[in-house]
């Protein structure tokens, strides 16, 4: 019963990504941008998580401060944070370890996430097309994608007023950072 309901959530959330990019084509994004605490979207995409988490036993720290505030439209930044802790744990081996981080100081006005992982990592050949690409690779247990999230994290962060970029060694694991403005 809970392998279907994870089941169940992994495609609601695939729905979501595609309602969600559909209706941004429709009518144009609508920024609700507004002072958000983060913690409760991150703490949100963990549990969504957790049973995977569970499943490959890979441990995840959230380093992030609790009461952290930033100004960003709650849609978008739940979004983006929920497809890279999705991808996060999809490309990391069983005991591997995720970690969430947050800097407001390498970039003034802003606050960069970073999403860290012990996984495969990506092909150096690949990191140019990585946000424009509609192809996906399996996970560490086949799991699957369809290659839109990332695509869609690229142009939400752009339109939200940050960006996103990624760095990683194949073999070693990625990071992908996104900014957000601060507070206003």
């Amino acid at each position: 019963m809970e392998n279907l309901r994870a089941h169940s959530k992994a495609s609601l959330e695939t729905f979501d990504k595609l309602l969600f990019w559909g209706k941004s084509l429709v009518k144009g994004i609508s920024l609700q941008q507004q002072n958000i605490q983060t913690a409760e979207y991150i703490n949100d995409s963990l549990e969504l998580r957790k049973i995977n988490t569970n499943e490959k036993n890979i441990t995840i720290n959230n380093r992030t401060p609790s009461d952290l505030t930033v100004y960003s439209d709650p849609s978008i930044f739940d979004f983006i944070i929920r497809n890279l802790v999705a991808n996060a744990l999809k490309y990391t081996p069983k005991n591997g370890t995720i970690e969430i981080n947050s800097d407001r100081v390498s970039k003034p006005g802003f606050t960069i996430f970073s999403v860290t992982d012990s996984g495969i990592g990506i092909d150096k050949n690949l990191l140019p097309t990585i946000f424009s690409s509609l192809k996906s690779r399996l996970g560490t247990e086949n799991e699957k994608g369809n290659g839109i999230g990332l695509m869609l994290c690229k142009e939400f962060a752009v339109q939200n007023g940050g960006d996103i970029w990624v760095e990683s060694i194949e073999g070693k694991g990625s990071t992908f950072y996104f900014s957000v403005k601060n507070v206003s």
